[in-house]
């Protein structure tokens, strides 16, 4: 609630990096759905510059939000969801609640 932007930020993209680095790999989902999946997210936060969704594989079915804005889905959730935008949206909300309320 209290912490500066700035360190949300830094803290934020240190994680990103380090996930990046040894545990997350590079997103195989085609970029049609990334886009459809995109198009979603910016329902969710309403266009709002300060969100950011990045696409990424390799720690299962999840997603996760870091402080400063930033979402991350993983390709296994979306196939998991098996086509269900619906599912994709809730946990995309979901995250987002996160940031909103300051839960990291």
């Amino acid at each position: 609630k209290f912490t500066p932007h700035i360190i949300d930020d830094k803290i934020s993209k240190s994680t990103l990096k380090t996930l990046d680095s040894y545990i997350l790999k590079e997103s195989k989902l085609p970029k049609t759905k990334q886009d459809e999946i995109k198009k979603l997210f910016k329902k969710i936060t309403n266009n709002d510059p300060k969100y950011h969704l990045y696409f990424r594989r390799g720690m299962g079915e999840n997603a996760f939000a870091l402080p400063n804005g930033d979402i991350v889905i993983l390709d296994e959730l979306i196939e998991f969801s098996d086509g269900d935008m619906n599912m994709i949206y809730g946990v995309l909300a979901h995250e987002k609640g996160h940031i909103v309320y300051k839960h990291s």
